[in-house]
């Protein structure tokens, strides 16, 4: 009877010791998601109004880079400062490899979206509309 008792004591702890490692493996996961995308920025700048929720004080129109994702048909406005490691120059057409990392829970105050620069791709003086 003893030698039962001190099996099943045994399983039991195993089981519990795995179930244990699984959880916390699981749980210090970080919650974020990475891409790289290539982004075509356009020559002239847009402008943006501010993201709710905005304050009387708040400027109205914002500028921002008219970016048109590779394989992606909308258009994304981003703010001068949102690529983390690119200086804008209005007039220039760009080709930018960039990381995009989504991050959950998103933040109460800002956008899930961070953009890095890897790689300026191209980048050239403006010809024609873009």
């Amino acid at each position: 009877m003893m030698q039962a008792n001190f099996i099943y004591g045994k399983t039991v702890f195993m089981w519990t010791f795995i179930a244990i490692s699984v959880f916390l493996a699981f749980s210090c996961k970080k919650n974020t998601d990475e891409k790289t995308a290539i982004f075509n920025v356009g020559p002239q700048l847009a402008y943006i109004a501010p993201r709710p929720p905005a304050s009387p004080s708040s400027p109205t129109n914002i500028p921002a880079m008219k970016i048109v994702e590779n394989g992606v048909k909308d258009t994304l406005y981003l703010t001068l400062d949102r690529i983390s490691g690119f200086t804008y120059t209005e007039g220039y057409t760009y080709v930018l490899k960039v990381k995009i990392t989504i991050t959950t829970p998103a933040p109460v105050d800002g956008d899930i979206y961070s953009y890095a620069l890897i790689q300026e791709v191209s980048k050239s003086l403006n010809k024609g509309n873009y």
